[in-house]
């Protein structure tokens, strides 16, 4: 089992009637007819993935085998833990992963037999009873959830679904069909409803009373429920404490809204990666709050790290004893809002991007530099920061990537190249970060969203070919890429062509062959002291440089090409070198030349002066 939900339950034998010492009871799922569930702000999203979702419907399924019709025995689940506002009206305090799980799967099956509501998130209730309830088969042909594209298709057709409760309702609603219509059709609707209505059930709990509830007790609450459990995170506590804190209603309401706006916006991958953090956090939220508790302890020059798992949670506390929650939300407000303006500023978005993805300044100390001074100030000091450390004293003729102590400056300085290039191409525009996500397109933006997600290595454009292969099928390969770049540029005479050609046909000798024809490539191929320069490196994915690594020129952009159309993220410059569109002559496609290598590092070199010029015109005051 992967989920301690679905690990930890027990399987009694108990009939219907139940057992209601202590408010507790045994209730099937067909007893929870009528009723409605209430998910209050401080709770969690919908977090089950698609091997949970599956846990649960093979466990119920093989319980089948347990039972006959003499036998009462019941799948009990983990417990569910609720508060009674009225009859047949719950506040969910816990189970909300399974009750959420469970009416997936009876409205696949045919309908739901209970209601759930979400207090704050009017549209995860409103996707809930419209399409997992009553409209689910157009769901289905989102089934690959998996695929970014899929999502975006979703997205565009369904803009009011965008939250993370959402795309975990779809996940789970394709992988429940998914496992319906696998091994021959094994499972059967009909019987596996029966069975989950009438013999799957939850230990029902009602342990507090309204006295309990209205007295804010978090603490009580939190350890009783979780206790021995999935631990809550950093920011789920935290969330709880603030709004159960809170005794005015609407601003509880707007506190959650204002919580989930922002764990949306932070959930985009590509405002996320812009930010670079150190650490993942299941609820990105949790960022802020970190931000925050190092702004309280200058000291600790990090963005992540904590000491112990919840020593965020008591700063929180520990700060709310003598402040009022208020303040702590307004500066939780005002770090967002920084964030934001930084992503939605072109700038901005690519200047600090750059510093967070080679790790020059931490989010903490920018946050403490934007503070301190103004704009303008702020963006100068970043630009010094950038030229200091990565420009100057950088001599590009003098880089080699023999010398291993090169190769990290010899990226840096060509991601750069890639973000200035993209730079100068989208301008200094202001919009929206939501106008970016729901419809400005990616072509003027660097992509730190994707290049966050691989690893990074430098490509050599022109290839020195080693050839020292002892596999047959490889030495064939080799003798044919290298006849099929010499014909292509038109130096590979006929008798060479068929003479070689022979070689491929030869298993015998092939090795006697191959000396030969090794011998024989040498000779078209002269040295080339340039081969480790800037002007013949450039930035690949680590898969794509293994794949195209050691071709010719020609293979080289020919699947560079292919790999564009895949979708597979490649660089703007990298785009731009195996397109020639540095050359100051096209008329050769298959060769990077001297000349190629000459103009490319010219470009570069001309954007490194043109952003060192910014700077330098903003310190003699004429910008």
């Amino acid at each position: 089992m992967t989920d301690p939900d679905v690990a930890e339950k027990v399987r009694v034998h108990a009939t219907t009637e139940g057992d209601n010492r202590n408010n507790k009871s045994l209730k099937t799922i067909a007893e929870l007819e009528g009723d409605t569930f209430i998910v209050k702000p401080y709770q969690r999203g919908y977090k089950w993935e698609k091997q949970q979702v599956r846990d649960l419907l093979n466990d119920i399924w093989d319980f089948k085998a347990e039972i006959n019709e003499n036998n009462k025995k019941v799948y009990c689940l983990q417990p569910i833990v609720v508060l009674k506002e009225k009859e047949h009206r719950y506040e969910l305090i816990d189970g909300q992963q399974r009750i959420t799980t469970i009416y997936i799967i009876l409205s696949y099956l045919g309908g739901c037999n209970y209601c759930i509501e979400y207090e704050t998130r009017s549209e995860s209730h409103e996707f809930l009873e419209n399409k997992i309830r009553k409209d689910n088969q157009t769901l289905l042909d989102y089934k690959d959830t998996n695929s970014v594209k899929a999502w975006e298709s979703f997205i565009k057709n369904n803009s009011f679904s965008d939250n993370m409760d959402i795309y975990h309702f779809v996940c789970a609603y394709c992988e429940i069909d998914k496992w319906f219509n696998e091994d021959n059709n094994e499972h059967e609707k009909d019987k596996f409803k029966e069975l989950l209505l009438n013999q799957v059930g939850v230990l029902w709990y009602e342990p507090w009373n309204e006295e309990d509830k209205k007295s804010g007790d978090v603490n009580k609450i939190f350890r009783n429920v979780n206790s021995g459990k999935i631990p809550l995170t950093n920011a789920e506590l935290i969330k709880a404490y603030i709004l159960i804190s809170k005794k005015d209603h609407d601003e509880q309401m707007l506190i959650a809204r204002e919580w989930d706006a922002m764990e949306i916006m932070l959930q985009h991958d590509d405002f996320w990666y812009f930010l670079n953090p150190k650490k993942s956090y299941i609820n990105r939220i949790e960022l802020l709050f970190m931000l925050w508790s190092l702004t309280k302890d200058e000291s600790k020059q990090r963005d992540g790290n904590a000491e112990d798992q919840y020593s965020l949670f008591r700063k929180v506390q520990e700060y709310c004893k003598t402040s009022p929650e208020s303040s702590l939300w307004n500066e939780i407000k005002k770090i967002y809002n920084t964030l934001e303006e930084w992503y939605s500023t072109d700038e901005m978005f690519h200047l600090l991007g750059y510093i967070r993805a080679t790790k020059l300044k931490e989010i903490n100390i920018l946050l403490s530099d934007w503070k301190k001074t103004t704009k303008n100030d702020f963006l100068k000091k970043v630009k010094t920061v950038i030229i200091e450390k990565v420009i100057l004293k950088k001599e590009l003729d003098k880089l080699d990537y023999s010398e291993n102590n090169n190769r990290s400056e010899i990226s840096n300085i060509l991601l750069l190249h890639n973000i200035l290039s993209l730079r100068q191409k989208s301008g200094d525009n202001d919009i929206s970060s939501n106008a970016r996500l729901l419809g400005h397109k990616y072509e003027t933006r660097f992509r730190f969203d994707l290049y966050s997600k691989e690893k990074w290595t430098l490509e050599h454009i022109h290839a020195q070919k080693e050839r020292q292969n002892t596999d047959p099928e490889q030495m064939k390969k080799d003798v044919e890429s290298t006849l099929n770049h010499y014909k292509r540029i038109k130096q590979l005479s006929q008798e060479d062509e068929e003479k070689y050609k022979s070689f491929l046909l030869s298993d015998s000798s092939l090795e006697e062959h191959y000396k030969e024809y090794v011998d024989w490539a040498k000779t078209k191929e002269s040295e080339d002291e340039s081969i480790h320069k800037i002007g013949n490196l450039a930035l690949l994915s680590g898969d794509i440089n293994t794949s195209i690594s050691n071709g010719y020129f020609d293979e080289k952009r020919d699947k560079i090409i292919e790999f564009d159309k895949e979708g597979r993220y490649i660089l703007p410059a990298t785009k731009n070198v195996f397109l020639k569109y540095y050359s100051a002559e096209i008329d050769n496609v298959y060769e990077w030349t001297r000349l190629d290598k000459e103009n490319y590092k010219k470009n570069i070199e001309n954007t490194l002066h043109n952003f060192m010029e910014e700077v330098k015109e903003i310190k003699d005051g004429i910008k």
